[in-house]
């Protein structure tokens, strides 16, 4: 930090016209989105700085600064946490409270009515937003109820089950480019479920020669996903120039996306390469769904680490 009897408005004059908000390291200025590389002389009291160079200050970096108070919050958590168990539990804390299926008898009728989605991404959505336009996106033709469970997990109660049927046996939808996996009701469905790591996407098998190209072949080749069902084989996009194996592969959206796999028969092993079609929202950091590379935590933890 600048000791307080030194001149920092000289700075003003000498960056290029980037005003400096704060000092990031000794020798470094930062203003919005650019950072100023200075050197510093302290003569007498009064520091003079000279730039040196100016360029595109990274966003990402902020959380060098911000890194460690988050370990913090995160350690007064934990111990809050710990304290609280230890608290011994009220009468009325242990008691049981009777219900009859009565009670339940509205709520279950809507779940059995209800679709349960959830869009994969690290930002909330708009509930508006979702109310607004998710009738158009699935083109049904009755009315459908939208409620918001938790971040980025809705309800939706269909008027008629034809909508339902419709909405629930479609292909993966999307919503403001982000991917909507939609799961019918079970008694523990939650926002955390299983079933909402999983979605279904069209990948293109490239590399197998032509007499590998069985149906056969492509669901071992689909057993490294989650899963392979629809197994054809086909021309590779539109100009047809590569015959290839493809499949509805079955994605765990935690993880990162498959690149290629070694396949062998007999005494010959040969390397395949995935293709994924129409693939919206995918970070190439890491290689998983639901955020881009800017707001990648995978990115951002390696900064914070000196990893880049």
């Amino acid at each position: 930090m600048p000791p307080t009897t030194t001149s920092w408005p000289l700075m003003n004059a000498c960056c290029n016209g980037v005003r400096p908000l704060a000092l990031w390291l000794p020798g470094t200025a930062i203003r919005d989105d650019k950072v100023v590389e200075f050197k510093v002389v302290d003569d007498g009291g009064v520091v003079t700085a000279t730039p040196v160079k100016v360029h595109r200050w990274p966003q990402d970096e902020f959380l060098m600064a911000s890194s460690s108070n988050t370990r913090k919050e995160q350690s007064v958590e934990v111990e809050l946490e710990q304290k609280l168990e230890k608290f011994s539990l009220l009468e009325a804390e242990n008691s049981i409270v009777d219900i009859a299926q009565d009670d339940t008898k509205v709520s279950k009728s809507e779940c059995q009515k209800s679709l349960f989605g959830k869009i994969i991404r690290d930002r909330s959505t708009s509930l508006f937003g979702v109310k607004r336009t998710i009738g158009q996106i699935w083109k049904i033709q009755g009315a459908v109820e939208v409620r918001e469970l938790s971040n980025n997990f809705f309800q939706f109660i269909f008027d008629n089950v034809e909508d339902l049927q419709k909405v629930a046996y479609g292909n993966s939808w999307v919503y403001d480019n982000q991917y909507f996996i939609l799961r019918e009701w079970q008694p523990n469905i939650r926002c955390n479920h299983p079933c909402f790591d999983i979605l279904h996407l069209w990948v293109n098998i490239f590399n197998v020669p032509f007499h590998w190209q069985s149906p056969g072949v492509g669901l071992k080749i689909g057993n490294l996903f989650k899963g392979a069902k629809n197994v054809t084989i086909t021309r590779a996009g539109d100009s047809g120039e590569e015959r290839v194996i493809r499949i509805l592969a079955a994605i765990n959206v935690k993880e990162p996306l498959l690149r290629c796999a070694n396949v062998r028969l007999g005494d010959e092993i040969i390397k395949v390469s995935f293709k994924y079609e129409k693939l919206v929202n995918l970070c190439y950091y890491c290689g998983t769904l639901g955020h881009l590379d800017k707001d990648c935590k995978k990115r951002k933890g390696d900064i914070a680490k000196n990893a880049l």
